[in-house]
């Protein structure tokens, strides 16, 4: 297994159509900090596709799955854990870090980057340990999360828009999340649910 794997041109014209719709009909939201000391976490954006989405307009089990399976012959689209878009703008923060601080042995947690800005410039990218891959419009990274990465801010007006996946055979991880499109009630807190 190699430390990363770039693959250009990793969706076609129809199934871009379909992500350029769905970024243009997206809710963005306060999503996540990167990891580091809490009063230096910068809070980021993200949107929140569902499992469906991600299948249905991405068709990520398609186009991510054959690379991951090439990138590390255990891994398949089965080991889904954790997916949703990076929306990263100028005057973010990141220092870089690691997903996962440590695996068992024959234990993967494999990250799959994809950027989805037609309109970047170069003026972003992503390190993998000391590698910088520049950011290009339909461009797939995959790399082991064990390994530190970081992202490159924009220093312009556009942002970085990256489709992020992880794939895991790790016994133990949380899955629970995995169909977002479930209906969940609305609560308080604990016990406190409110009444129809």
């Amino acid at each position: 297994m190699t430390d990363f794997k770039v693959v250009d041109n990793v969706f076609p014209e129809n199934v871009l159509d379909k992500i350029d719709n769905f970024w243009k009909n997206g809710q963005i939201r306060i999503g996540a900090t990167e990891t580091g000391p809490k009063k230096d976490r910068a809070l980021l954006f993200s949107i929140n596709p569902s499992l469906q989405e991600l299948i249905g307009t991405f068709e990520a089990d398609i186009y991510i799955g054959k690379h991951l399976k090439e990138f590390n012959s255990q891994a398949s689209f089965k080991h889904l854990e954790r997916f949703y878009i990076n929306v990263i703008k100028n005057g973010d923060k990141f220092d870089g870090h690691t997903d996962v601080i440590e695996l068992e042995p024959n234990t993967f947690y494999i990250v799959a980057l994809i950027f989805l800005n037609p309109y970047c410039n170069g003026d972003s990218g992503f390190y993998v340990k000391d590698k910088y891959i520049e950011d290009k419009y339909n461009r797939l990274i995959l790399f082991n999360g064990i390994d530190w990465h970081k992202s490159v801010i924009p220093s312009d007006d556009f942002v970085r828009i990256t489709l992020y996946c992880n794939f895991t055979n790790a016994k133990g991880r949380d899955r629970r999340y995995m169909d977002r499109n479930k209906d969940i009630k609305n609560f308080y807190g604990r016990d406190r649910e409110y009444e129809k």
